[in-house]
């Protein structure tokens, strides 16, 4: 929710869920996005927001010189008040988006054990898809 809200306050396209970005042209971006059936290609108008999936980039390791400079880092710590935040337009009172509730999905959960030869087991296997598969229709 926060980069299409940002991609709206900005006045800018947006894409969600992207996994590569595959070309950048002029005026427009080519990405590989996620979808509950797979992958789909998208285009989008540039300037443009995206958010991305944990599978668009492998991090690389740190060298052991980054780690020693980053374990002796001071690391500065920004108070509400030290920048003057308004009130209104932070936390939960100035997020444009509220939360009603929150809940753990259920999660039906049928396993079946098919006993038999590879035979027996194959044919009870392809007639309990078939049935999954009229349930779905």
């Amino acid at each position: 929710q926060v980069g299409p809200s940002l991609a709206k306050t900005l006045g800018i396209a947006y894409a969600t869920d992207i996994s590569r970005i595959i070309e950048i042209k002029q005026n427009k971006m080519l990405c590989l996005k996620i979808t509950d059936d797979g992958y789909e290609e998208i285009e989008v108008k540039l300037p443009a927001l995206i958010t991305v999936v944990k599978e668009i980039n492998m991090p690389r390791l740190p060298s052991i010189k980054s780690m020693k400079v980053a374990k002796k880092a001071e690391i500065e710590i920004v108070t509400f008040d030290a920048i003057n935040a308004d009130e209104n337009r932070t936390g939960l009172k100035g997020s444009p988006t509220q939360v009603r509730k929150t809940f753990v999905p259920l999660h039906n959960v049928n396993n079946q054990m098919i006993e038999g030869t590879i035979a027996e087991k194959t044919d009870k296997l392809s007639e309990i898809l078939l049935n999954l598969r009229t349930e779905v229709k």
